[in-house]
């Protein structure tokens, strides 16, 4: 079943079910034997596949990335890029979320004369936050005159979001090199050539091309399915229909003992069967779809007027869940900084898992914590990520993030791969942090205009637990902002951002805002000092906390 449908942008394709392990005949409700059509024997979930083509825009450039002393030569575009991509689905990702497999396909490039055969894999996503934010991200392993070198395109928005298969991909990934190393900027086209396809009309299903049938398809049977089938996890029914063609003349066309079902090939939930009036004896239009040539499906049924996307969202309700991280990026930080990312999870559908969702991340430009590790809707993780200073994750993309696009400069990204899953579902996502060069010097300060709130605090709020023998861990945040500096405290139970004016007396002011840990994810409290060198000193004063953490 394709993902496109999934996503409700297409029309909804039933799939044919296998049904070889089971019995012959069936019991309906109706009391009457079903005939089984056995169509396939595999259970295993149809992934499809489309081939890209690089168009010209395309560029593959090798060089020196860094520009420091000892590293300046050229950077060199290849006079010709040729060859494509083919991606294949990844099943069972969250509403919005799209995974591939990436394979390369006869890629050759041209430097002074000389060909070079390029092979190679990898992944690529493109997703759709809750926000309306869109984001993609590929890497890719190539061998390059037998060498392996891995490319990675960090987080990047996705400027033109579409279905399952977008219609063009446009992303530029780099390899992680101190001085000479290699630039990709990709720009493919879905499907064949139009001599390949035979003609310039975009086919049934993808770029494979079908016969449609149109007819009638009755229900005879709505029925428990088998336990070992592949089934929703809502109230799972096997559905049974008859097809027969409106057209007499295609008689032999005609099928009986057909499971309808939904996503992957699953059993669909109870509650949407009959929510789409798919009861023992209703009648649906109908159209049998067999393929002509292509790697899709071979055999589909098409329901016009049933809405499958509903059931999608009910299909996996014990466990479809989205994952949520604040921020999406980090555009400003330093080598030992602590950023702390925060994590949720909101149920997807009805009724809701009780079960907690696992959540792990991983880097390879940071030591990453994690607590706690199991969430479930109203609780946070938190996510810490130390970049060391190693080798990079990736640079920055030089094609798609040129120098100054940040507002605090352009450094080396280091992505964080988050990744949640319960029940056999699973939620991935990346944050790419812009390392800077710089170090922490505030610690001391910062300490100090956090002591001159502390009792304060723990005279007039001692139900928050905070006092002078509170112990705290400290890391600065935007560390390139000079007029006001921002500084993060962790004790046990409470998150402390504590900020403050480089100014001279009366602007000198300072404010702390308090967010408490793991179960919120924006501050409750905030309180300011109107001038930190007053004289007599300011008592703070309580004020509206911010709308974010900083970070």
């Amino acid at each position: 079943m394709s993902k496109q449908a999934k996503a409700g942008l297409a029309v909804g394709l039933i799939t044919l079910a296998c049904l070889g392990m089971g019995p012959p005949a069936r019991t309906g409700i109706i009391g009457q034997p079903v005939p089984i059509e056995v169509v396939a024997v595999s259970k295993v979930p149809v992934m499809e596949s489309e081939d890209y083509n690089l168009l010209s825009d395309s560029m593959f450039a090798e060089g020196c990335m860094g520009g420091g002393f000892g590293c300046m030569c050229p950077l060199e575009a290849a006079s010709a890029f040729t060859g494509g991509l083919a991606l294949t689905t990844i099943p069972r990702t969250p509403p919005g979320h799209h995974a591939y497999d990436v394979a390369v396909q006869d890629w050759l490039v041209i430097f002074d004369g000389v060909e070079t055969q390029i092979s190679g894999s990898g992944r690529y996503d493109c997703w759709t936050e809750l926000s309306g934010a869109s984001w993609q991200s590929m890497t890719l392993d190539l061998v390059i005159d037998g060498d392996c070198v891995h490319f990675s395109s960090g987080v990047l928005e996705d400027p033109a979001p579409s279905g399952t298969f977008p219609d063009e991909i446009s992303i530029s990934l780099d390899n992680d090199a101190e001085c000479f190393g290699f630039i990709i900027a990709l720009v493919a086209q879905r499907g064949p050539t139009a001599s390949e396809a035979g003609g310039d009309d975009t086919p049934f299903g993808g770029y494979c091309r079908y016969t449609g049938t149109p007819g009638v398809a009755t229900i005879t049977c709505v029925e428990a399915p088998e336990p070992g089938d592949l089934n929703c996890t809502n109230d799972p029914v096997a559905v049974i229909f008859d097809f027969q063609p409106d057209d007499p003349a295609s008689g032999g066309l005609a099928a009986t003992g057909v499971r309808l079902t939904i996503s992957e090939g699953e059993n669909p939930p109870r509650q949407w069967a009959e929510g789409e009036g798919l009861i023992v004896g209703s009648q649906h239009a109908c159209v049998r779809r067999d393929i002509e040539w292509g790697t899709c499906s071979p055999l589909l049924y098409e329901f016009p007027d049933v809405d499958y996307g509903a059931g999608i969202q009910l299909c996996y309700a014990a466990s479809t869940f989205t994952m949520n991280v604040f921020p999406s990026m980090i555009e400003d930080a330093i080598h030992g900084q602590r950023v702390v990312l925060l994590t949720t999870v909101t149920n997807y559908g009805v009724p809701p898992a009780p079960e907690p969702v696992h959540i792990t991340a991983q880097s390879d430009g940071a030591q990453v914590t994690i607590a706690p590790q199991y969430v479930v809707p109203g609780q946070v993780c938190e996510i810490t990520a130390v970049p060391v200073r190693q080798k990079m994750h990736a640079t920055v993309s030089k094609a798609l993030r040129p120098v100054g696009d940040s507002p605090y400069g352009d450094g080396h990204e280091v992505v964080v791969d988050l990744r949640g899953e319960r029940g056999g579902f699973a939620h991935s996502l990346g944050v790419g942090i812009n390392v800077l060069p710089g170090e922490d010097e505030c610690l001391e300060q910062a300490s100090a205009v956090r002591d001159r709130f502390v009792p304060y605090l723990a005279a007039n709020d001692p139900e928050f637990g905070i006092t002078p023998d509170t112990q705290w861990t400290g890391t600065i945040v935007k560390p390139h902002i000079l007029v006001v500096t921002h500084y993060l405290f962790f004790s046990d139970d409470w998150e402390m951002g504590v900020m403050w004016h480089n100014m001279i007396p009366p602007y000198d002011w300072a404010k702390i805002y308090l967010r408490h840990r793991y179960t919120d994810t924006r501050p409750q409290y905030a309180y300011a000092i109107s001038s930190i060198s007053a004289e007599p000193a300011e008592a703070p004063q309580p004020i509206d906390p911010p709308e974010q953490v900083d970070r």
